[in-house]
């Protein structure tokens, strides 16, 4: 297919010393795919991560590989300061709890297909911040009624049901 060794050999050629390549390399659905691509990534590349990203459009878990011949290579230990100053627009990555998450919430059949030690990975996800009530939203509460007369709606301002996440 078009992912042979011999593409990720002249993909190879193309890096910088210090270069990474990204690859959607599937989900659990075809584990043979992936376990092979990520095997290639290691042979060629000779460093391979995998990366959990959750998907909202596809089938969990999806999983990316970054490959780097930087045997080196420590995809967590990021200088988060020139990050900040170079004010990069982002859409979709948020910086270091995201970055953390995608290396270290892998699912621990995803761990075992690729031969990785489940013990020792750091798991540092924050806790999400509390709910509160806050005290000025006013929401409307929607029921719907059957009676004898037939079925009606009524509408009413109640904030017991408002909660909110910050």
């Amino acid at each position: 297919g078009a992912w042979s060794e011999q593409f990720f050999t002249q993909v190879r050629g193309l890096m910088s010393e210090d270069g990474i390549v990204v690859q959607n390399v599937g989900t659990m659905a075809t584990p043979e795919d992936l376990q092979k691509l990520f095997r290639q990534h290691q042979r060629v590349f000779g460093a391979a991560f995998p990366i959990h990203a959750l998907v909202p459009d596809y089938l969990g878990p999806y999983i990316l590989v970054l490959s780097s011949m930087d045997a080196t290579l420590q995809p967590l230990n990021v200088n988060w300061e020139s990050w900040t100053r170079q004010k990069i627009p982002v859409q979709y990555y948020d910086g270091p709890e995201q970055h953390m998450a995608l290396f270290t919430a892998i699912p621990a059949d995803v761990m075992e297909l690729l031969g990785l030690p489940l013990e020792g990975m750091p798991c540092k996800i924050p806790p999400l911040s509390p709910l509160r009530h806050p005290k000025a939203v006013r929401e409307k509460v929607v029921f719907k009624e059957k009676s004898k007369e037939g079925n009606r709606v009524k509408v009413t301002l109640d904030t017991s049901y408002s909660l909110h996440q910050d």
